[in-house]
């Protein structure tokens, strides 16, 4: 069951609709209520901070070590950052 008003203890049957697994994520990322980038609980980098790795590592001058030093990350967050396996689309959701 997937909450209308995102309340999780609300069973008001009026606010509540039936969906799978991928019903809710679609409703939830439709409200942008996704702990994205900056916002998700785990993150160590600010968007702004990521954006300008992202310019330093096209610029080629550091080595992902120095730019993680600079940004207090290891170089394994500068290499996923890097490869796209995380904070892919950030350019998107920051200018949007």
């Amino acid at each position: 069951v997937c909450h209308e008003c995102d309340n999780q203890s609300c069973v008001n049957p009026s606010h509540l609709f039936l969906g799978d697994y991928n019903d809710n994520n679609k409703d939830r990322n439709s409200k942008n209520r996704q702990s994205r980038w900056e916002n998700h609980p785990k993150a160590k980098l600010k968007n702004e901070q990521v954006l300008s790795i992202k310019a330093l590592l096209k610029e080629e001058e550091l080595s992902k070590k120095e730019i993680g030093r600079l940004f207090g990350v290891t170089h394994w967050a500068i290499t996923d950052i890097a490869l796209g396996r995380k904070w892919k689309k950030i350019e998107e959701y920051v200018t949007a």
